[in-house]
Parts: structure tokens; C-alpha cells; sequence
């Protein structure tokens, strides 16, 4: 260490003027170049305890409890050897920081060994047929090999975490704000985080179908696929000569003098284009942020419309080493050896498919070679965030006056809000509702293939937003919840003052609502919905002992309820449920009978609690379903009541007694409702821990 340090301290003409010099200094660092990384290897110990800071402030001040810390540590935990939080670790890198295998992921060295040696041994034909068909040319890429070599990998966590991001439009997002989302993705990948990008040219596919439709009788020379299995949507470009290649056919929309120019070259000029500028500004924009990014062509091969991914090894050797792929939207025709252009929702979907089969082939592999209960838990990737990024935004909502809903349940919500969406009396904008309709719909075949991931839409300038702002990305990484509840009143400040033009997207729990059969009835015989196959009160009873942890006397509850139930919301299989009866009361006075929605058992099994969705999904469909009114009651001390303080328009405790009363709905509350609440909630007898 001290002849390295005097080598550096001496003048650089001295170690540069003679060749036994540069020898001696060769042999003790290794190159020249390394005298330079030796050097700013003195500040990274800062650097470093700076990242320890920051990452440390980020997941407090994002998570909402202790639970959401421990969750988000479990999932993304960083590997041993490049842990910023061991302080040994931190030394290591100042005393050997020369040294770069000190940040090599061990880890992943067999897979990659594999991997390459897989790749070399391909065929000439296959290696010379792969690049005949991806004519591409990118002078800014560099080979693979030289990228792995780069110093200061991401640092990767035992398994892969990767989130798959899309940039709609990105010619017309500005340098600065293109920047500003590299720095989220640095912060990603900080957080340990795997990111794809892929390169979107829907907009384009979509003028070209556009002129085909409008009347063009020559759309020649290439392919252009959208790979759904609707053949009569694709547009079909026929090669004939590797001049048509590079030739530029007009097309003239018979109701304009306007043309429309397509090619080959424009898409590919495009693609490349989109790619080198990603490149250029992510990785140049802060010399403290450091981003490896590559672009990654021939991937895909399709068969009549079935897309698949062929090559793994292009994508998964790059992400085991850290660097962020640039997925290219193009495929190979196997059938006419043609080059085909994708929509980036074919793109998504077909590495989805190749990702999970690479995992479980790796997997497989390891269980055969090891003890597999060394490896149950080690896998080597996990496909968890779906980003849009989208100028138009989160998928607008009536019912939030055209705000973005902040969460949406598919299984629960799709078809209602595709239909929403369709209205043109309810986004007037074309382009926005197309592209509203388009997202959802790309997000739900996608998570239909993916149903533990999480789709995220937002607009640029909110994806870059930084922590202070609550960066959606940043925050759902964390706690894997939007930054505002959905179940929240719509007309809360908290709300209403919000710019948030964001939603969240799960695949979600199938949500069934029993109600009276018919509308002016008070409530139904919950023995005879048993009977018709409609509710398991075995499964019920045990939903709700597991929620409250106690023993609920089932016949004695029934007996109370029974006949003055109004709605039944079951999540999932029994995950959880709201049950609402009919509380009647009746005025001393004038004898005048009135029925009030009452909240009489809100569970979530006990495994489920704290998890993202699960209580919000219920809460929302209670406050949809009975708009007007509805009351509950909850112990003083219950650690649950802040939770129920910001979903209540009002509350008050019961004088002498345990409880405290939450209301809701639009209905504007007389004394006279409020004294009706009272009484209702101390009336209600509890049927937990009585014996039978």
C-alpha cells in the first residue's frame, strides 16, 4: 500500500518518463487507468456512508410501519460482499478499491460462466443468421464483454428484483426530465432493484395502421407486427429485395393532400435513436451517478403470431452484472426470415414468459445439483414492478372527478372501468381515452401472466419527483402501496389538494357483495344463501376468529343478525370480509321506524393483515355500496382507530362506556341521526368468547 501511495504522490512526468517507471507501477496497480479508479476510491468511503444515509432516510420516511420495513429488507436484501450498511464492508472497499473483484458478485460467477460459454458454443451459422436478421447498426453499443468489465457494478441483490419500465413518447419528453427519471432509477437500483427498459414505438405502429386503414395500396417493404393473435390488426410489409430495405413508400390518405411516409430505416433510425439518447443522458447527466446501460437486440423470434424469447443469455448476463438492458421492440419472423416490430405489450408479456422459464430451468438445475432446501428460497430473479410511463397519466376515474384512481383491483374492477373508459361523454379527448383504455388493458394481460407483480402508471414529471414529493415508483418499491389510500373519502383535503396523477395496479382478489334479493327488503336469511351454495359460514367463522383472535359464538351471533343483513363483501376465498346489517331504531315521539347501515364486522385474516390492498379493496366497496350513510364502532384503545379516523367524516366516544362511533357518507347528520348512532352502537351485544 505505501509503495502504491508514494507511486501516486510523485509527479506524473516522473512515473511517466521512463518505461521501468510505468513497469513497476504496472506491475503494482495494474494500469494507468487504475491510478485514476485508486484515486476516487479516497472519496467513495464518503460516497458510501453518504448512500448509507439516504437509503436509510428513504425507507423510513416512506414506510408507514415496522411491518413495511422488515417486508421491504426480506425482499431486497443486498449481497454480503456489496452490503453498504456492513461497515467492513466499507473499509474493504477503501483498502482494496484498486482491487475490482472486491465488488464481483460471487454469486452469480458459476451462472455466468455458464452462460457465456452456452453462448459461445452457438453455432457460426446461428451466431452470423442472428445478426443477418438484426440489422441494426449502433456504433455507440460496446460488446458485452467490455461492459462487464466496468468498474462499480450495480449492486445486485440475492435474487434478481427487476421491474420492467416503459417510456411512452419518449421524443417528447425534455433531456433535463429524462434525466431526473434516471436519477429514480438510480435510486431503484440503490433500493435494490433490477431495471429493464423496454423501448416503446406503439404511437408509431399505431400512424401506420392508421395510414393502412386510411387507404394505402403499398405499405411495403418490411414487417410490422402487433403479435396479439388478431390477425386482421396486422400490417403485413413484404421483403422482396434488400433494396426495398432501404427504400421509403409513400402512402396518400385519400380524404387529405397530407402523406404519410413509412420504412424500415424510420422505425430502426427510431429505435436506435430513443436507445442512444436514453444512453447518453442517463449515464453522463451526474458524475456521481453511476448507470450502466446496454442495448439489447435479438430477442425474439415469432412463429405465425406467437412471439418468444430465444436468447436469454443477451438479457440475464447483463442484469447478473449489474448493467440496465435497453430492450429493442423486434422480433424475427422464423417463417420468412424477415425483421418484425413489436408492440411494447408483446414485448413485456414474451420476456415475462422467458424470464420465469429461464428462472425455473435455473431452479431446476440447482435442486439436482445441491440440497434443495438450500435452495428453496435463493431464487435467481423475481419479475416485481410493471412501469408505464405515460404523459396522460394514471387511469382516470368518475368517481374522483376525473383525478386517476389511485389503486385498482382488477380482478374486481376491469371490465366496469373498461366500459367507463369507452364513454366519450366521460373523457372527451380521443387520444386520452385511447390510451387510457390501452394501458388498462395492457396492464391486464400482463398482470394476468404476472399476478403477484405491481403495475405502476405515472406521468414523467411525477416519476421523477424526489423523495420529499413522494415519488410513486420509489414509494410502492418500499411499501408496495400507493402513496395515498383509495379508500379515503374522495372529498378529504388530504385528496382533493393532491396532484397525483397516478395508479397502482394489481391483479388483485375476486370481490362477491350478498345483498337482499330484493331492494326495499331489510335484510336476508343468511341460512337460506348458505343452503343455495352462495356463503361458507365455516370458512366465515373462521375468517373472522383469525382476524380478531378470538372465538366467535357463531349461533349466537347469527341469531342476532340474521334477517337484518344487508350486504356480505367476501375477498378472495375467504381473505377477507365486511358484514353490514340494518340497524333499526324508533322514534320515542312520533314512533317513526328508521334503518341505519351498521358496520358490523370488518376482518382480514390474521397472515394478511398489513398487507398492501387487501383492507383498502373492502373499505372502498363498503363506502361505494352505501354512499349515503353508514356507522361502526370500535374500542377506544384499538390501535386500528387512526386508520378508521382518516376513513370516517366523523366520530365521537360513547359517555361511560368503551366505544367510540365513526360515520360516513354525504348524508348531512342531524342531532337527531347522531343521537340514533349513539344508540345503536350501545346497543349492539358482542358474541365473542360465550359459550355455547
Amino acid at each position: 500500500m505505501s509503495l502504491i501511495i508514494s507511486l501516486i504522490a510523485r509527479p506524473t512526468s516522473k512515473v511517466l518518463g521512463s518505461s521501468s517507471s510505468s513497469l513497476s507501477l504496472k506491475r503494482c496497480v495494474g494500469s494507468l487507468r487504475d491510478i485514476k479508479d485508486f484515486k476516487s476510491n479516497l472519496k467513495k468511503h464518503q460516497e458510501i456512508s453518504k448512500d448509507k444515509r439516504e437509503l436509510v432516510k428513504t425507507i423510513l420516511n416512506c414506510a408507514i410501519n415496522k411491518r413495511e420495513v422488515r417486508n421491504y429488507l426480506s425482499k431486497y436484501p443486498l449481497l454480503k460482499e456489496n452490503n453498504i450498511y456492513d461497515d467492513d464492508n466499507s473499509k474493504n472497499f477503501i483498502e482494496n478499491g484498486f482491487n475490482n473483484s472486491v465488488l464481483v458478485n460471487s454469486k452469480y460467477n458459476n451462472i455466468i460462466d455458464e452462460l457465456l460459454i452456452r453462448y459461445s458454443n452457438m453455432s457460426k451459422n446461428e451466431v452470423n443468421n442472428s445478426n443477418n436478421n438484426n440489422n441494426i447498426n449502433n456504433n455507440n453499443d460496446t460488446d458485452i464483454g467490455s461492459k462487464f468489465e466496468k468498474d462499480n457494478e450495480i449492486k445486485l441483490s440475492n435474487t434478481l428484483r427487476i421491474a420492467i419500465i416503459k417510456i411512452r413518447d419518449m421524443k417528447n419528453i425534455s433531456n433535463d426530465l429524462l434525466g431526473s427519471i434516471g436519477d429514480t432509477i438510480f435510486k431503484m437500483v440503490q433500493l435494490g432493484v433490477s431495471p429493464i427498459i423496454v423501448l416503446d414505438i406503439d404511437g408509431e405502429l399505431d400512424a401506420a395502421r392508421r395510414g393502412r386503414v386510411a387507404g394505402s395500396s403499398s405499405l411495403a417493404p418490411f414487417e410490422i407486427s402487433q403479435a396479439t393473435g388478431e390477425t386482421d390488426e396486422r400490417i403485413k410489409y413484404e421483403t422482396k429485395t434488400i433494396q426495398d430495405e432501404f427504400s421509403i413508400i409513400t402512402t396518400e390518405i385519400k380524404t387529405t393532400v397530407k402523406k404519410i411516409k413509412y420504412s424500415p430505416v424510420k422505425f430502426t433510425n427510431n429505435i436506435i435513436e430513443q436507445s442512444n439518447r436514453l444512453i447518453q443522458i442517463m449515464e453522463n447527466k451526474n458524475s456521481e451517478i453511476d448507470l450502466n446501460l446496454r442495448s439489447i437486440r435479438g430477442l425474439f423470434e415469432n412463429e405465425g403470431n406467437e412471439v418468444t424469447f430465444t436468447v436469454p443469455e443477451l438479457l440475464i448476463i447483463p442484469l447478473l452484472q449489474g448493467i440496465i438492458p435497453i430492450v429493442y421492440p423486434i422480433s424475427i419472423d422464423k417463417d420468412k426470415s424477415k425483421q418484425v416490430f413489436l408492440d411494447s405489450r408483446d414485448v413485456i408479456t414474451s420476456l415475462i414468459k422467458g424470464l420465469e422459464k429461464f428462472n425455473k430451468d435455473t431452479e431446476d438445475k440447482a435442486t439436482k445439483q445441491t440440497d434443495s432446501k438450500n435452495n428453496a428460497n435463493d431464487e435467481l430473479l423475481s419479475i416485481e414492478k410493471i412501469i408505464f410511463i405515460d404523459e396522460v397519466g394514471g387511469i382516470k376515474s368518475k368517481e374522483r372527478f376525473n383525478k386517476s384512481h389511485i389503486y385498482i383491483n382488477l380482478k374486481q374492477e376491469c371490465e366496469d372501468l373498461k366500459t367507463e373508459l369507452s364513454d366519450p361523454l366521460f373523457i372527451k379527448d380521443k387520444t386520452t381515452r385511447e390510451l387510457n383504455l390501452k394501458n388498462l388493458s395492457d396492464m391486464d394481460e400482463i398482470l394476468g401472466i404476472l399476478p403477484n407483480g405491481t403495475g405502476i402508471i405515472t406521468t414523467p414529471k411525477i416519476s421523477s419527483f424526489k423523495l420529499n414529493d413522494k415519488n410513486p415508483i420509489i414509494y410502492n418499491i418500499l411499501t408496495d402501496r400507493p402513496t395515498i389510500s383509495s379508500s379515503l373519502p374522495i372529498n378529504l383535503k388530504k385528496y382533493t389538494k393532491s396532484n397525483i396523477n397516478t395508479t397502482i395496479v394489481k391483479s388483485g382478489f375476486p370481490l362477491e357483495i350478498l345483498k337482499p334479493k330484493e331492494d326495499n327488503s331489510h335484510g336476508f336469511d343468511i341460512y337460506e344463501y348458505e343452503k343455495l351454495g352462495l356463503i361458507n359460514l365455516g370458512k366465515l367463522k373462521k375468517l373472522i376468529d383469525s382476524s380478531f383472535q378470538r372465538d366467535l359464538n357463531l349461533n349466537h351471533y347469527l341469531n342476532r343478525i340474521n334477517g337484518n343483513i344487508s350486504a356480505i363483501i367476501i375477498l378472495g376465498d375467504y381473505d377477507g370480509c365486511a358484514i353490514v346489517t340494518n340497524e333499526k331504531t324508533i322514534d320515542k315521539l312520533t314512533g317513526e321506524v328508521t334503518y341505519v347501515p351498521y358496520l358490523d364486522k370488518f376482518a382480514v385474516m390474521k397472515k394478511l393483515q398489513g398487507l398492501p390492498g387487501i383492507a383498502d379493496i373492502i373499505f372502498k366497496s363498503l363506502l361505494l355500496n352505501f354512499p349515503e350513510e353508514i356507522i361502526w364502532r370500535s374500542r377506544s384503545n384499538n390501535p386500528i382507530n387512526k386508520w378508521y379516523f382518516e376513513r370516517s367524516l366523523g366520530n365521537f366516544n360513547i359517555p361511560n362506556s368503551q366505544w367510540r362511533v365513526f360515520y360516513s357518507g354525504y348524508k348531512d347528520k342531524s342531532l337527531k341521526d347522531l343521537e340514533n348512532y349513539l344508540n345503536i352502537c350501545k346497543s349492539i351485544e358482542p358474541s365473542f368468547d360465550i359459550k355455547a
